[in-house]
């Protein structure tokens, strides 16, 4: 089961949600995420396996309990567990990962790291957390409420009230995703009269990945989700839709991404994370955008 709830309006600018998530031991494979341009805060009092794609197969990643942060991740992945646990999480927005680290965004691609190895902020030290997190004396209709408080001052720690982000990346930012990732880099360069170096290298040290990677992956994100609406309609069809040349061009790029053609993992619905795909969907249509104090 997998439960979201949105940040307060003070953190909305940099905090797409707040997650919950049972995840479960299987003999099958669990069901695949793909990438989403975000960046990731897990807790976990168990441990958990994380399993990305690397290209030719799945490479796994022991995380004992703790706090760690989830990069730009740039190929698909899964979780797996030994037995059943619950996971909280918090969704940092591509362009607003805290900044007292000492590693770059563009360090972090592809990596996945405990928090306590990159920041020497006091709140690092998630012992305590963890207890109150995963307290189960809690009177369960408070429950909920309980964790987002928790989590909710966490995330104001981390980033030591210092809550700037660079406008100009999370205006083309979000110019990207307001596309779905259907335009040129050249157009995006000459819209907001920067150089592509210059963009290239404000990407990197804010998101951590360039600006066509992010393109590449909010096209495939839209991709995913016409092919969740839309069932009936044809490959070439949804490629077309998403802004792909071809159907050729379309599976080049998700094979980049999967291990999989896209057909078969839509056909499948067990093989996609389900949840990944509303997720997709709540981002493209302004789910997560800033809210004002009221």
């Amino acid at each position: 089961m997998y439960v979201e709830q949105l940040p307060s309006a003070e953190l909305s600018s940099h905090i797409e949600c707040f997650w919950s998530k049972q995840i479960s031991p299987t003999c099958h494979t669990p069901a695949i995420q793909p990438p989403q341009g975000t960046f990731e805060l897990i807790f976990t009092k168990e441990a958990l396996v994380f399993s990305a794609f690397n290209g030719q197969a799945f490479i796994n990643q022991i995380l004992p309990p703790g706090v760690w942060l989830i990069g730009q991740q740039t190929r698909c992945f899964f979780w797996q567990c030994d037995k059943k646990t619950e996971v909280w999480g918090a969704r940092i927005k591509p362009f607003a990962l805290f900044s007292c680290l000492n590693a770059s965004p563009n360090e972090l691609k592809n990596k996945v790291v405990e928090l306590k190895e990159l920041t020497r902020s006091p709140c690092a030290n998630s012992s305590k957390l963890l207890e109150y997190l995963f307290d189960r004396h809690v009177e369960e209709r408070l429950y909920f409420k309980t964790r987002l408080m928790l989590l909710e001052r966490f995330i104001r720690d981390l980033f030591m009230d210092d809550f700037q982000v660079a406008k100009r990346v999370r205006s083309i930012s979000n110019m990207i995703m307001r596309q779905r990732g259907n335009l040129k880099l050249a157009d995006l360069c000459q819209q907001f009269e920067v150089s592509k170096v210059t963009l290239r290298n404000h990407f990197l040290s804010t998101i951590g990945i360039l600006p066509k990677e992010l393109s590449k992956l909010w096209r495939l994100n839209y991709c995913l989700l016409l092919q969740y609406q839309y069932p009936h309609y044809s490959l070439t069809d949804i490629g077309l839709l998403s802004g792909y040349y071809d159907q050729a061009h379309l599976i080049k790029e998700f094979k980049s991404v999967f291990p999989l053609t896209p057909s078969q993992l839509i056909k499948r619905d067990s093989l996609l994370e389900i949840d990944s795909v509303h997720q997709i969907n709540r981002r493209l249509n302004a789910g997560y955008v800033p809210r004002t104090a009221s």
